[in-house]
């Protein structure tokens, strides 16, 4: 790649994309609307440039009973990047002497010329190659491996792709030609409304303001959420003088949850308690709830950031949470404040994924689960309160 002038992460998407006409984009598998809007916005102001966007991946939304949200309208209707086509020809069987090619008119003829015997139609076959494809956006994917992992089919397209890297989990890797990291209470639609902002030159103003701000919104909760960083409120300041719509960026950010997940979130609520400090909240959760809900361990990142948004102001939030498969093992995923976080990782072996950690041991009973973080916590204040039957 040319040596470039320059310097900031906008600045170098910028002219990475400009020299781009096909963008891939990729998602986590299952999206939340921040991450769907940031590639709405991408997709949006592409499309102004002339150039066409498309999903190397399948994501869906989390709260997949949710219609999209109509301003999602880009997304809904990404085209589908299309692939090479391949004619391949067994040449042991059907050796040739020449391979040629004559346009006339708008026919293409693709001409073999056989060595010793004719070239039989048993011989030819035909198939798909690789995506189309001069550049790749990874959206809220930490690492390289998950690219290419969620590009099932496009591996060689990633490792020969330039990459633009945008994510603001705490576990990216920083991979890719281009990283452009926020930080974790960040919304990542804001942050693409920064790239358009850079590359049109001005502030994007009406439906894309709007989107930013459903992003803005919805990672707050509406402003609601504990230690919102003042940039946010900045942005959503700025965002209205851009002539955001806020009604309509509120109702896209506080789109209900299905029934089903609330319910799963209000049984995990009636299962809590604070430590007398107030600064951990345990919640448990049976295999029982999920059976009755008909929701999944799937739900656990969703029950947590109702956790957060809905019960009196805490630094970690844990669940305990039963297998629904097998009800003798316990697991644990927690979130929350990154000391505790990091004190936890350092002391447990654990997997950490979109700012969540999850406990890579399992246990048999709630009490040993508690006792095992309480132990790495050091926390011997902790209540040792008598719980209902689970």
């Amino acid at each position: 790649m040319p040596p470039t002038t320059a310097t900031t992460p906008q600045e170098k998407i910028r002219e990475l994309l400009e020299k781009s006409a096909l963008v891939g984009i990729v998602l986590p598998d299952e999206s939340n609307l921040d991450t769907l809007i940031t590639a709405e916005i991408l997709c949006r102001i592409l499309e102004t440039r002339g150039k066409t966007a498309g999903f190397l991946n399948a994501p869906r939304h989390r709260e997949a009973s949710l219609e999209t949200p109509r301003l999602l309208c880009a997304v809904r209707t990404a085209h589908t990047l299309v692939k090479e086509f391949i004619i391949s020809l067994d040449a042991t069987r059907f050796p040739v002497a020449q391979l040629r090619y004559e346009k006339t008119g708008e026919r293409l003829d693709i001409i073999l010329s056989p060595k010793n015997a004719p070239v039989m139609r048993e011989g030819i076959s035909f198939r798909e190659g690789s995506v189309r494809c001069d550049c790749i956006i990874a959206i809220g994917i930490p690492t390289l491996e998950e690219v290419t992992h969620r590009t099932a089919g496009t591996a060689e397209v990633v490792a020969e792709t330039p990459v633009i890297n945008l994510d603001n989990t705490v576990e990216n890797k920083g991979y890719g030609t281009i990283t452009f990291m926020i930080p974790p209470d960040r919304a990542l639609g804001e942050a693409a409304y920064r790239i358009a902002q850079q590359w049109l030159g001005t502030p994007p103003e009406g439906e894309l303001a709007t989107l930013a701000l459903a992003a803005v919104m919805y990672k707050t909760d509406t402003f609601r959420t504990q230690g919102i960083a003042p940039e946010m409120l900045l942005a959503a300041s700025e965002l209205m003088r851009r002539g955001a719509d806020h009604r309509a960026a509120l109702e896209m950010a506080t789109a209900s949850d299905p029934f089903d997940l609330i319910q799963l979130c209000s049984r995990a609520a009636v299962r809590s308690k604070l430590t007398q400090d107030g600064k951990i909240l345990w919640s448990f959760i049976t295999g029982d709830d999920f059976k009755k809900t008909g929701r999944s361990p799937r739900d656990i990142p969703s029950v947590l950031r109702h956790l957060e948004q809905r019960m009196p102001a805490h630094e970690l939030r844990v669940v305990l949470w039963q297998d629904s498969d097998a009800h003798e093992i316990i697991r644990t995923t927690l979130a929350g404040a990154p000391t505790h976080m990091d004190i936890i990782r350092s002391r447990m072996p654990a997997t950490a994924t979109a700012n969540l950690l999850t406990i890579t041991a399992s246990f048999t009973s709630f009490q040993e689960a508690e006792d095992a973080l309480t132990a790495a916590l050091h926390s011997p204040d902790l209540p040792s309160v008598a719980r209902e039957e689970l």
